[in-house]
């Protein structure tokens, strides 16, 4: 008797969804809010096709007017006036300076 071989089904890679843990401004998704989550969310803003950004980061991204859907340049601009303690993230775009 000849047993033909199983094999298991595959399944296409999935992304993790983002937690409920939102660490505003942080689009890189290090645990830290600095300059390096300003240039990866341009990159992103830039060119969404050609960078990719987590779930998570554009999660944490969205920290301007936050649940706005999708982070844009208002969340750039409050990361960078964050940084220098203008702003404090999650803020409203009438808070940008």
């Amino acid at each position: 008797t000849t047993t033909a071989p199983t094999t298991a089904p595959t399944t296409a890679p999935t992304t993790a969804p983002p937690t409920t843990d939102v660490l505003y401004g942080d689009t890189n998704c290090d645990k830290v809010v600095n300059i390096a989550d300003v240039v990866v969310l341009n990159k992103w803003l830039n060119d969404n096709s050609a960078y990719a950004m987590t779930a998570q980061g554009k999660v944490n991204a969205d920290c301007c007017d936050a649940k706005a859907g999708t982070p844009d340049e208002n969340d750039s601009k409050a990361i960078i006036q964050s940084l220098v303690s203008l702003v404090t993230l999650d803020c409203k775009s009438t808070d940008l300076k």
